[in-house]
């Protein structure tokens, strides 16, 4: 099968998948330039793939393009790119799949866009394909059936983060590391505020031997917190993560806004106990609350602070348990179940 992939900007996580989808089938890219200030993620093409920028491209091209490759199936990540679904509704021979991560949020201008792609575009497309339930729910109001939504849009290199993790746990098993993780772009947006004040303010209230380390970079890094019990490492790129991963224990992600959160998979897979606002969507797939980590309201300094505080009293065998629970949930979603639930669609 020949299988043309039209995507904004790429991640790390994305290449397990496509190279799951590629054993089988040829595979085509347009992606744009990735932002190498906050992830400057360095991609491994180990496979057979290829590939194209979108900047080198105007409407015509990439219809010509399209019409060379001649492909069986186009996934088409995302419904902001113009030139992406005037390619998609031009082409009347190709299995059409629309992916995207954004949840139903009911407001004025996403009700507005939802009808007017409705109107426009939902008629060129087979499938929309999704994270989750929130997406899910959105897709419906785009006009897509339930038959016609197919979940599990993301994942991430399951495998290599639940390695990671089982490597791991036979130190923490020995010594348990009293360190919360953060993993993310130094945002607003992320709650990187929040959870260093809620720390902060833990510490001063109730001393303890927990400390808090962040990876990640952005725009916050340069005003970052300076605290004794508070590290900060910049990016680290993925397959570099494993001395992250055996010195730390519960990984948390304070964000006022996620429409998914590939990270949370990852760490699920890593046999984490999780610590999520409720404004991180792939909280519903891989956090049960009170079971394998917590939920706590979003922007809520005094809720964060009493999850970290709950976390900090729970015993360290009683975490370590928790996050086997973490890494059976995770498991629900893999490249090779990506892969297949692409390529099985008619």
């Amino acid at each position: 099968m020949k299988i043309l992939i039209l995507y904004y900007e790429i991640a790390n996580y994305n290449i397990p998948c496509f190279k799951e989808l590629s054993r089988k089938n040829e595979l085509f890219l347009v992606k744009y330039d990735v932002n190498q200030i906050e992830a400057p993620f360095q991609f491994d093409f180990n496979f057979p793939i290829t590939i194209y920028d979108f900047k080198e491209f105007n409407f015509m091209k990439l219809n010509k393009l399209c019409n060379f490759i001649n492909p069986d199936l186009i996934l088409c990540a995302g419904w902001i790119n113009k030139d992406y679904l005037r390619l998609c509704v031009k082409n009347k021979n190709a299995l059409k799949v629309l992916g995207f991560d954004t949840p139903l949020e009911s407001t004025l201008i996403q009700n507005l866009k939802s009808f007017l792609f409705k109107m426009i575009y939902k008629n060129s497309f087979n499938y929309a394909f999704v994270p989750g339930i929130d997406q899910s729910l959105l897709a419906i109001k785009m006009g897509f059936n339930k038959n016609e939504i197919i979940d599990g849009a993301y994942s991430c290199d399951y495998n290599y983060f639940k390695n990671l993790g089982f490597l791991a746990n036979k130190l923490k098993k020995i010594n348990f590391p009293k360190r919360f993780l953060f993993v993310g772009r130094y945002i607003k947006r992320k709650g990187l505020l929040d959870l260093w004040e809620s720390f902060v303010q833990l510490q001063e209230e109730s001393p303890n031997d927990w400390e808090l380390w962040c990876v990640g970079k952005g725009p916050l890094y340069k005003d970052r917190i300076i605290h004794p019990k508070i590290k900060h490492f910049g990016f680290v790129q993925p397959h570099n993560l494993s001395s992250t991963v055996s010195a730390t224990s519960v990984f948390v992600l304070p964000s006022h806004y996620e429409p998914w959160g590939v990270v949370v998979h990852e760490f699920a897979s890593a046999g984490y106990p999780l610590i999520l606002s409720d404004k991180v969507s792939s909280g519903n797939s891989f956090l049960k609350n009170d079971v394998n980590g917590f939920s706590f309201k979003s922007k809520d300094i005094i809720s964060l602070k009493d999850v970290l505080k709950k976390t900090i009293l729970t015993k360290d065998n009683e975490l370590l348990k928790m996050g086997q629970i973490s890494i059976k949930l995770a498991s629900k979603f893999t490249p090779k179940i990506w892969a297949k639930k692409l390529t099985s669609l008619k």
